[in-house]
């Protein structure tokens, strides 16, 4: 298999660490850079938006929310950033 193949899903993961991290600056780069992936997913089909409820981070989920993050993705268990 072509690892070209990871490489998206290794950078939504890696952003994902930074929004764990509670790094507000990666956050406010990340949607200036790149508005239109915010609503990025990683394998397990977790966006931005929901590492950021699960670390509690309103900041950063207001942030997100207003770059445009979808409230009703689904991940692979069919939760939203809502539950």
């Amino acid at each position: 298999m072509d690892v070209a193949y990871f490489i998206p899903d290794m950078e939504v993961d890696e952003n994902i660490k930074q929004i764990m991290s509670d790094n507000i600056q990666f956050i406010v780069e990340f949607i200036q850079k790149y508005p239109q992936k915010v609503n990025q997913t990683n394998s397990t089909g977790k966006t931005y938006l929901m590492a950021a409820c699960i670390h509690s981070s309103t900041d950063m989920i207001n942030m997100l929310i207003e770059a445009g993050s979808n409230l009703n993705v689904t991940d692979k268990d069919g939760l939203t950033a809502l539950h």
